[in-house]
């Protein structure tokens, strides 16, 4: 079970870093852009915005904790499941956030290398204006992470099954629940070689 932090605070960053990494073929996690590993490049973006900051490892996450500087600010919450998808991590983290009274839980991919925290935080502050409301990204015509999800969602990301994250959640949304951020950039999204920036 995870660490409970008593805090304040009424919002957090999960960065989901528990996916096995198949088609890339070595753990993107460690992947380094610009001199940083994909994982380190998440946990700065997040750690410049004034929210909790998350990290969801799957069963092999040891080496990618230990691969971080300064984790003592960080929650690590621990995925057994990870190998049945992304899914996985989404309900743990709804889970610990339902727990840990947080109001708004902004969930960010850890190889989402275009995302920085001017991004983030502006998100966070679009939630505060649009209480309630699921705020995705919009990039490329579609809805997807980072996004950020009220309480009254958390039991919806505790549902979720399968590979496939809060896709299916944010795409069906009604305009009525969501609203979209437009995303200064593509975020990253690194599954092969080809699809890391040069």
């Amino acid at each position: 079970m995870p660490l409970l932090i008593t805090t304040s605070q009424k919002e957090a960053i999960a960065i989901l870093a528990a996916g096995a990494s198949r088609r890339l073929g070595q753990p993107k996690q460690l992947v380094r852009v610009d001199g940083s590993t994909l994982l380190q490049r998440a946990v700065d973006a997040a750690r410049s915005t004034r929210a909790e900051v998350w990290l969801a490892l799957g069963s092999e996450g040891d080496p990618f904790w230990h691969s971080l500087r300064d984790r003592e600010a960080l929650l690590r919450i621990d995925v057994p499941d990870a190998s049945t998808g992304m899914s996985a991590s989404l309900r743990a983290v709804a889970r610990h956030a339902q727990s840990a009274n947080i109001e708004r839980l902004l969930v960010l991919l850890v190889d989402q290398h275009g995302v920085d925290s001017t991004w983030l935080t502006e998100m966070l502050q679009w939630s505060e204006t649009f209480p309630g409301h699921i705020i995705t990204s919009v990039y490329d015509g579609l809805r997807g992470a980072p996004a950020v999800f009220p309480r009254t969602r958390f039991d919806d990301l505790g549902k979720l099954e399968g590979d496939a994250g809060a896709r299916h959640l944010l795409r069906s949304a009604q305009d009525t629940e969501l609203v979209e951020f437009p995303a200064p950039r593509a975020p990253g999204d690194v599954d092969r070689i080809e699809d890391l920036p040069r």
